[in-house]
């Protein structure tokens, strides 16, 4: 179409590599949010391919070097993410605009006006072209930018961007506040089987509770809270009333059974369940050559593991778990992990312990995050390698990640995709490596 022809021609200008990928099917439902993540799919694994084709001809140091993806996000694009939070009932702590750097995702623009990149091209006799779906007011984003971003501007005569700076730094300065009460604490409220405790949560100060509850609900479910449906479920934990059940936006319950809260989907909503349980595994095998047995490694059936083993995994990792782009498109390399072995990525639990590489004795893994500086809200969220547990337990919510039955953690291979136990982290030659990308 045109957009393609303009970006065509506009490549062969600048003797830039062109590449074109299409949507085989449009979703009928969350149209934007469903493209955009295909979107960032697609980038990645192109990104992907070229960091190997360049590995391949000049060596993996030089490939991961400068292997980002540039997107062309601007100060108005912040202000909008930042305004449709807002309206959403975001709390404070959560009104951040766009990350300037997502793993391999950059955003050099953030900082400048999209009246002021215009003038820019317009002065250097550079042509571009306007998305011409940004012009309909179809969607709530474009309505945020044709009809309320040019009415605050003119109401803050032309200091929107600083108010909102402004807001969302004292969004983050609370933020900084929570995260040191909740490290402090022995343990958190949220449990291992995908429930929290009530009493331990009441026993926080009352902010950080609207912040552990809302972290729980958003872990849960996949969907973040408004702060006003987060306080009305404090004020029902609250009560004398151990036994209720709410009914929570865009189709999830709310429920407390005793000294436990958990969530899942209301029950027209909820999938058919497989053995009792509602959240479906699957497992990535590969057969290692030239020695007995295979790895295994389960994983959510949300996500999606590639498992490769031998002198490809070698040549993907070469280079250690360097530049975040290069981990992101390659995953992670892991030695000494014996034929027969069965692994699970999940999400971390208490109690899981690695053994970092300046140590000899294995250590929490929740003061292993804390020590690299990995955010308190971005902790949950991570992906570890650990060992299949024995047995593995079913409840009422519908992500639950149980290694024991006491539900607690143990030992952590790699946190996914930089961080690699001391243990697996070198090559021995006594065993193939594995190339692990989820």
């Amino acid at each position: 179409d045109e957009e393609e022809a303009f970006v065509g021609r506009l490549a062969a200008e600048h003797a830039a590599a062109f590449h074109v990928r299409r949507l085989e099917r449009v979703p009928t439902s969350g149209l934007q949010a469903q493209t955009r993540e295909w979107r960032r799919a697609e980038a990645s694994a192109l990104l992907g391919r070229l960091v190997g084709e360049r590995a391949a001809a000049w060596g993996a140091d030089a490939a991961a070097a400068d292997a980002v993806i540039v997107l062309g996000h601007h100060a108005d694009d912040d202000a909008e993410t930042v305004l449709l939070k807002w309206l959403r009932g975001s709390h404070i702590t959560n009104l951040a605009g766009m990350r300037p750097r997502d793993g391999a995702f950059v955003r050099p623009l953030l900082r400048v006006r999209k009246e002021e990149l215009t003038a820019w091209l317009d002065l250097s006799g550079l042509r571009w072209m306007e998305d011409a779906s940004n012009a309909k007011p179809d969607y709530k984003r474009n309505k945020v930018r044709l009809e309320l971003l040019p009415l605050l501007l003119e109401l803050t005569e032309g200091a929107l961007a600083s108010r909102l700076a402004d807001l969302v730094a004292q969004g983050a300065e609370a933020r900084r506040l929570l995260e040191h009460v909740l490290d402090a604490q022995p343990a958190s409220p949220a449990k291992a089987d995908g429930s929290l405790d009530v009493p331990e949560l009441l026993r926080l100060p009352a902010a950080a509770q609207t912040e552990v509850l809302h972290r729980f609900i958003y872990d849960q479910s996949g969907r973040p809270s408004a702060y006003a449906e987060v306080q009305r479920v404090l004020a029902h934990a609250r009560s004398a009333n151990r036994q209720f059940e709410l009914h929570l936006a865009d189709g999830w319950l709310l429920g407390r059974s005793g000294s436990r809260l958990r969530v899942a989907p209301r029950a027209q909503d909820r999938p058919t369940p497989t053995g009792g349980a509602a959240k479906q595994w699957a497992t990535a095998r590969v057969l290692l050559v030239g020695a007995q047995g295979e790895v295994s490694v389960s994983h959510p059936s949300d996500c999606s593991v590639v498992l490769r083993a031998g002198e490809v995994a070698a040549r993907a990792g070469a280079g250690g778990a360097g530049g975040a782009a290069a981990a992101a498109c390659e995953g992670l390399v892991l030695f000494n992990v014996p034929p027969g072995s069965r692994l699970r990525v999940r999400a971390r639990l208490d109690g899981d312990r690695i053994t970092p590489a300046w140590r000899e004795r294995p250590i929490k893994l929740k003061d292993f995050l804390r020590g690299q500086k990995v955010p308190l809200h971005e902790r949950d969220s991570l992906r570890v390698v650990a060992w299949e547990p024995a047995t593995a337990t079913s409840g009422f919510a519908p992500d639950i990640d149980s290694d024991t039955s006491g539900g607690s953690g143990g030992e952590v291979l790699a946190v996914y995709p930089a961080h690699v136990s001391s243990r697996y982290a070198h090559d021995d030659g006594v065993h193939p490596p594995l190339r692990l990308h989820v």
